[in-house]
């Protein structure tokens, strides 16, 4: 599966789901997390990719860009997203 990650609580239930191997790539919204901290979760093996613009939760229109975004970098994958 794909997690879509809006937040750092977001992310904080994606690495718990990593520890299962049941995820392929995260993909997170822009702000979540500086530089070197992405740099971090990338050396852990992870697929990491990071959108440049902060998606909003309750921004629909941003979030259906993103998941648009990622169906074509992962066609044949789920995408979970936080609530």
């Amino acid at each position: 599966m794909v997690f879509l990650v809006l937040t750092r609580n977001g992310l904080a239930e994606a690495a718990r789901l990593a520890d299962t191997k049941a995820i392929v790539a995260l993909w997170i919204s822009g702000g979540v997390l500086d530089a070197a901290e992405l740099a971090q979760l990338r050396a852990t093996g992870l697929s990491v990719s990071a959108f440049s613009s902060t998606i909003a939760t309750g921004n629909r229109d941003a979030i259906e860009n993103a998941i648009s975004t990622i169906r074509e970098h992962h066609p044949d994958e789920c995408i979970w997203m936080e609530r």
